[in-house]
């Protein structure tokens, strides 16, 4: 979701700041569940399927090669506490079906032609993936080692940090790395306090906060002013999948959100 969409969901629910007790870090923070180091074979082939994917022309054939016969997917809906709906395999028109995963399509329109949403699979699928460098197991595909690794974290905390702030965990915040929160929405403003790495936040709507700030407050009890930002990070996740396939690794599953 994207900052303005968070911005519009929080103005149509009239968010108003509840009084919130001070959660410890440990209890908040978010982590990476059952992260595994890839082996060489593994790092090599995604290295070669990342390279394929972002090709300025992309080479379908030798895309699809890089397919397992049969691709596992999985879809559920923005909120990250839903479970996963297991679709039929995908077994042909491998790259069409897997955007059918992953990428957001608009409705069809009469005299208008279907975009091409391989050009978007691809795109959506270097993204998932990011760097190659964050690996781990999912439970429902037990075979397969997927790119990200999924979010760890104490739902009951989440759910009560959301809850008290009249939010969705769905709609809350984190980063990578800490960022400093302000006392007024401008670069030059006092800090209040550094907002530590994977510590979530909730949007506060403020009718007054200029284009491009929010004011949030964080699971730990902040309140500040922050940039937006597209390097913002939700608890809602799509991951791609690795496995062995005759003893070659191939793409063997997608997971995808909210489409």
């Amino acid at each position: 979701m994207q900052i303005n969409s968070l911005r519009a969901a929080c103005i149509s629910g009239a968010l108003v700041l509840a009084t919130l007790p001070a959660l410890s870090a440990q209890s908040v923070t978010v982590g990476y569940k059952s992260q595994v180091t890839p082996d060489a074979q593994l790092v090599e082939f995604v290295t070669a399927f990342r390279a394929a994917i972002t090709a300025k022309t992309p080479d379908y054939k030798k895309i699809d090669a890089m397919l397992a016969p049969k691709v596992s997917a999985f879809s559920r809906s923005l909120d990250p506490l839903t479970p996963w709906h297991k679709h039929d395999a995908i077994t042909a028109d491998h790259i069409n079906e897997i955007a059918d995963i992953i990428v957001e399509q608009g409705p069809p329109q009469d005299g208008v032609a279907e975009p091409d949403y391989r050009v978007d699979a691809l795109a959506q699928m270097a993204r998932i993936i990011g760097d190659a460098s964050n690996f781990g197991k999912i439970k429902e595909l037990p075979a397969a080692l997927c790119a990200p690794a999924a979010w760890s974290y104490d739902v009951k905390a989440i759910k009560k940090f959301a809850a008290s702030n009249d939010d969705q965990v769905s709609s809350l915040r984190f980063f990578s790395g800490p960022k400093m929160m302000l006392t007024k929405p401008k670069v030059t403003a006092k800090p209040v306090d550094e907002l530590p790495a994977f510590v979530p936040i909730s949007f506060i709507y403020e009718k007054t906060t200029p284009d491009n700030w929010g004011k949030y407050i964080s699971a730990t009890g902040l309140t500040g002013y922050l940039q937006d930002d597209n390097a913002q990070l939700g608890f809602s996740q799509m991951h791609v999948c690795f496995g062995k396939v005759s003893g070659k690794y191939k793409v063997t599953g997608v997971f995808g959100y909210g489409l």
